[in-house]
């Protein structure tokens, strides 16, 4: 019986049990830090017990329980031991489960926690090696562990690692030889192909929410819209597919493409005067929370290249398309005819050719008017707000005794880049 031993090998055993219990919280840190990458790596450069750590990998999950468990174990059975000790001493059961307890709290919280967990953490590969046989001892006799196994998952559950756990893991760890490879001198891979590489790995991670164009910056046409209309919408837009909305930006009827209006309005040129209802195709609409390249792949095998993007509330929260998750692998796409934001240029007395993004203060100075608004902060936020609508090339209106118009537009998503600015004589605001 355990109360028979003398009290110095009870407290010799307990004190051996925080040893044990620093072991097992090492191989913990160390199996929870651990990369499949790293152990592979292991392997192939021939370390003994590098296939062991590989397999302990397999199952992280039931490997880092199995871990927990026996941490659990020594710790109980360390406090038990203690408190004997100290009764054999001749203290009390109150005083001696007290200073057990403050004693056998402090080595397990210094050994343990701060030594076996950090050695684990910073050291996680010469760790696993080390300590892999007692890991998979304790794996092979875990079903007398399986109490304590099972407390701790009602504590803190485990449980199996899910889809999405694990391929950021797996992009993790492919982050990490992408990383290395760009490290190694005698390979030829720039910056740019690393960070291509780094941001096909992120789309398993990044939601379509992230890369949406905002329901505040949609172009659209109503269901009420005629064809011809529809055409100067496509023409100012530069677009070739657009929304069709029926009350709201949160009823979309269907997607209306340049192609099918110029085919059905070509062979019949009635259809011009008919409503754009007639012609359009039926919307794609996802969830906001998708994630990127689960879109891509469908779009790719049998879906439209342009979705509505929808919250847990089916309200419209912006468009994506194939081109957006694109543009996530290798940047905006320029051409020859883009070119850098312009300085703003004063082309007469009362004339400035001005960037969309310039500043109202900037604005106001170079104009010569006060000009203040607590809701916009740009030449081209002013426009928006005084329209009430996404501007276009070509789009106009007077606010803050200014004449603002839309000069160029930019991008694949065409936002306007250039503005038109004209003092007015008189003060007029049309907000």
């Amino acid at each position: 019986m355990i109360s028979q031993i003398p009290a110095g090998g009870l407290l010799a055993l307990a004190i051996a049990l925080v040893g044990a219990d620093a072991a097992w919280a090492a191989a913990l840190g160390a199996f929870q830090t651990l990369s499949h990458a790293r152990a592979q790596d292991l392997v192939e450069a021939g370390r003994r017990r590098a296939p062991l750590v590989r397999s302990l990998l397999e199952d992280r999950g039931h490997t880092v329980a199995i871990c927990q468990s026996w941490r659990l174990f020594a710790q109980v059975l360390a406090a038990t031991c203690m408190t004997l000790a100290m009764v054999g001493f001749g203290l009390t059961w109150w005083v001696a489960l007290l200073v057990s307890l403050l004693v056998l709290g402090a080595l397990l919280l210094i050994f343990a926690t701060f030594v076996g967990m950090r050695v684990g953490h910073y050291r996680p590969e010469a760790t696993a090696l080390w300590l892999s046989k007692m890991v998979n001892f304790g794996l092979k006799i875990s079903v007398l562990s399986r109490p304590v196994e099972w407390i701790v998952q009602k504590i803190a559950p485990l449980g199996p690692v899910d889809e999405a756990a694990s391929r950021a893991e797996i992009a993790e760890d492919f982050r990490e030889m992408v990383d290395e490879m760009g490290q190694e001198e005698n390979l030829a891979f720039e910056d740019e192909d690393r960070q291509i590489v780094r941001s096909a790995l992120e789309l398993g991670t990044t939601l379509v929410r992230e890369i949406i164009v905002p329901r505040t910056d949609m172009v659209a046409v109503e269901t009420t819209t005629l064809a011809r209309e529809a055409f100067e919408v496509f023409i100012q837009s530069g677009f070739s597919r657009i929304p069709v909305l029926g009350e709201d930006a949160d009823d979309v009827r269907g997607m209306l493409y340049l192609k099918d209006l110029i085919s059905r309005c070509f062979s019949r040129p009635e259809l011009m005067d008919h409503p754009v209802p007639e012609m359009m195709r039926e919307a794609f609409f996802v969830p906001e929370v998708m994630l990127a390249d689960d879109l891509m792949r469908q779009m790719q095998v049998d879906a439209p290249h342009i979705a509505v993007v929808v919250d847990e509330w089916g309200g419209t929260v912006g468009l994506v398309t194939i081109e957006d998750i694109l543009e996530e692998l290798v940047g905006e796409v320029t051409d020859e005819h883009d070119r850098a934001e312009q300085e703003p240029e004063q082309l007469s007395a009362n004339t400035w050719l001005v960037p969309a993004r310039l500043g109202l203060d900037d604005l106001a100075e170079l104009v010569g008017l006060e000009i203040t608004d607590d809701e916009v902060d740009t030449a081209g936020g002013l426009l928006a707000k005084a329209l009430g609508k996404v501007p276009l090339l070509g789009s106009h209106a007077q606010t803050k005794g200014l004449e603002i118009s839309v000069k160029e537009v930019a991008g694949r998503r065409r936002q306007m880049d250039t503005l038109l600015v004209e003092r007015l004589d008189t003060e007029t605001d049309e907000e």
